[in-house]
This record gives C-alpha cells, sequence and structure tokens, in this order.
C-alpha cells in the first residue's frame, strides 16, 4: 500500500513546486502601468466619434513611451520597461483598427408636386403721355426798401457831483519889527597869527615779511575714456556632416566639434536627426567644454520624432530638437557635441547640428 501512494505524493509535490516556480518567475506589472491603464480605460468610456478616440490613444502612447523611458534610464527596471513597450505595441494596434462603420437609414425622399398652371398675365395698355403744362410765370414782387440800421445809443457818463469849496479868508499882516542899533565902542583891530606849518610825518618802514613760495602748477592728468566695447553679433556655426550613433561600434561621426570665438548674451544648441529604419530610438547628448569636462545636455527618444530616415531625402522634413546651452557655454573656445544612444530597435542618424551665440 506504501508504495502505491509513494508515486502519487511525489507527482502532486512536483506540480506543486512547479505551479510555484511559474507564479514566482511571471513579474508583475508595473503599480504606474496599471494606473495609466486605468486612466485610459476611463477615458474611452466618455468617447463620441472618430477623432476623440484617436485623441485619447495618443496621449496614452506618449504616456507610456514617457514611462518606459523613466523604468529604463532612471530606475533601470528592464523588465517593467518591457511590460511598458508591450502596452504600446497594443495600443498602436488598436489606434490602426478602425471602427466598424455605422450605416444610417436612407431618408425617404419626398416628391414635390408639379405647380399647376396660373392665369395668363394681363398685359396693360400703354396710357397716353401726359402733355407737359407750361408753368405760370410768377409775379415779381416789389423791391423791399432797406431798413436803416439803428445808430448806436452812447451812454453819457452820470454827472459827478459838485466839490463846495470854502471861500478863503482875508489873511491880515503882520508889521516887521523895527531892528535896535546897539553903539560899539572902538576896539583894536585883531590880527590873526599865522598858523604852524604841519610837519609831514615820515613813513614807518615795513617790515620785511618772507614772502611765500608761489604753489607749482600741478598737472591734471586727463581721465582714461574707457574703451567702447562692441556689441556682439550672433552667429551661428553649422556641421552638416552626418553622423551615426548607435551600439557599441556601430557609432560614426557622432563627434561635432565647433570653435567659438565670441560668446553672446545667450547659446542655443539645435540638432536634426531621427531612427535609421524606424523611430525607436533612444540616447543623450553630451557638451565636451574646452577644458574637457563632460556636461550633459537632454536625452532624445522615441516620441520626439515623425518619420524614420528611410522616409526622408533631406533634414527639411525633420523638427529641429533645441536647447539653451548658456550657463554651460561660459568662455570662447573649442566645443563639442557628443550624442551617445543608449537602446532602442535603431540606431540615431543625425543630418545637421548648431551652435548659436
Amino acid at each position: 500500500m506504501s508504495n502505491k501512494k509513494n508515486p502519487l505524493i511525489i507527482t502532486i509535490i512536483f506540480l506543486t513546486a512547479l505551479l510555484c516556480f511559474t507564479n514566482s518567475s511571471m513579474a508583475a506589472d508595473p503599480a504606474e502601468l496599471e494606473t495609466l491603464r486605468k486612466s485610459f480605460t476611463t477615458a474611452k468610456q466618455g468617447v463620441r466619434n472618430e477623432s476623440q478616440r484617436k485623441e485619447v490613444i495618443y496621449n496614452y502612447i506618449e504616456q507610456l513611451t514617457d514611462l518606459a523611458t523613466d523604468l529604463r534610464i532612471y530606475k533601470h527596471d528592464i523588465a517593467g520597461a518591457n511590460m511598458v513597450r508591450k502596452e504600446i505595441r497594443k495600443a498602436r494596434k488598436e489606434l490602426d483598427a478602425d471602427p466598424a462603420p455605422r450605416t444610417e437609414a436612407p431618408k425617404p425622399v419626398i416628391e414635390k408636386p408639379a405647380p399647376r398652371p396660373g392665369p395668363k398675365p394681363v398685359v396693360p395698355e400703354p396710357s397716353p403721355e401726359p402733355l407737359e403744362a407750361k408753368p405760370t410765370p410768377k409775379p415779381t414782387p416789389p423791391p423791399v426798401a432797406a431798413k436803416p440800421k439803428p445808430e448806436p445809443v452812447i451812454t453819457k457818463p452820470n454827472p459827478k457831483p459838485a466839490i463846495a469849496i470854502p471861500t478863503p479868508k482875508p489873511v491880515v499882516a503882520i508889521p516887521a519889527p523895527i531892528p535896535v542899533v546897539k553903539k560899539q565902542s572902538p576896539t583894536k583891530p585883531i590880527v590873526a597869527k599865522p598858523k604852524p606849518k604841519p610837519v609831514a610825518a615820515k613813513p614807518k618802514p615795513k617790515p620785511n615779511v618772507p614772502k611765500k613760495p608761489a604753489k607749482k602748477a600741478v598737472a591734471v592728468k586727463a581721465e582714461a575714456k574707457p574703451a567702447l566695447v562692441k556689441e556682439h553679433t550672433p552667429q551661428t556655426h553649422v556641421s552638416s556632416v552626418q553622423g551615426l550613433a548607435g551600439d557599441g561600434g556601430s557609432s560614426k561621426n557622432n563627434i561635432y566639434t565647433f570653435n567659438l570665438e565670441g560668446i553672446g548674451s545667450s547659446t542655443t544648441l539645435a540638432f536634426w536627426a531621427t531612427g535609421r529604419n524606424s523611430i525607436d530610438t533612444y540616447g543623450k547628448v553630451w557638451l565636451i567644454t574646452p577644458d574637457n569636462r563632460r556636461i550633459f545636455i537632454r536625452i532624445w527618444k522615441e516620441s520626439y520624432f515623425e518619420y524614420p530616415s528611410t522616409q526622408i531625402a533631406t533634414y527639411y522634413k525633420l523638427r529641429p530638437i533645441t536647447e539653451d546651452i548658456t550657463k554651460k557655454v561660459t568662455t570662447p573656445g573649442t566645443y563639442k557635441v557628443e550624442f551617445e544612444w543608449t537602446e532602442g530597435k535603431d540606431p540615431l542618424i543625425i543630418y545637421r547640428v548648431e551652435i548659436t551665440s
């Protein structure tokens, strides 16, 4: 009895272990993906027409692409990023699938009744032309004598009342007194003594005061005027060498060199690029300064591109990707722009790179 039960128990244990191993190997979807999926399902319920449906799917694909980039580059969750990419493929299939056209019932055609013939129009007989009545001459009125203009009234000022002047009283002259003449006794004439001549005062000698030395004229140097600073005219440095940024040894001409002789108030980096056979490409853009410092500028990702390189003939069909690098370009010198591919199906094809400063 024990020999028959042993194989059955071993089989049950083996199946249980296999089931546990399968469940543990299957990774669950990231929590961010579940949140986006629920919001996408809710948004589709309010769709009314085909254009709204496509707009909802486009937004969902954009959110999934940003989530995949965040999981790969910053969180290093490759398994989660792969699950997000599977969800992107499902969304694209749903976008390409057109809904079944709705058949509308034909509207009934209402025939208009034929118009009934009406009575013939009555043509009025021409009326005789009226005779022109000659106007009777109007009697000319007699000339009206012009009325004389009234003379202006001059207002005379009111006469001022007369001021009563008092009559002058007669002045009685008083007789002058008769002078009394006194008799003088004879006196000897007084001889005036001559006045002594004034003695001229001798001038006092001036004290010898030492003269102050004259101040020497100090030459004042003219202040040097500051030299006029020439305004820097913005210049655009262009490189049209086609480059390739791919995995490992597949990169070629992916480093662009620019010699900036002058630096303006603002500096901008612009480049035109896309994937080779598809737009599934991701990477980073670096700036190498004259002192060989490597500074991170930005990333490129799938959502930045519209057409792969196989569908265009010139870079005019591409949208430029720009970045302000004013704070990173501080001194004149030789700067390099490097494109580093990180992941994706295809490498990046670079058509044109510009630095404007």
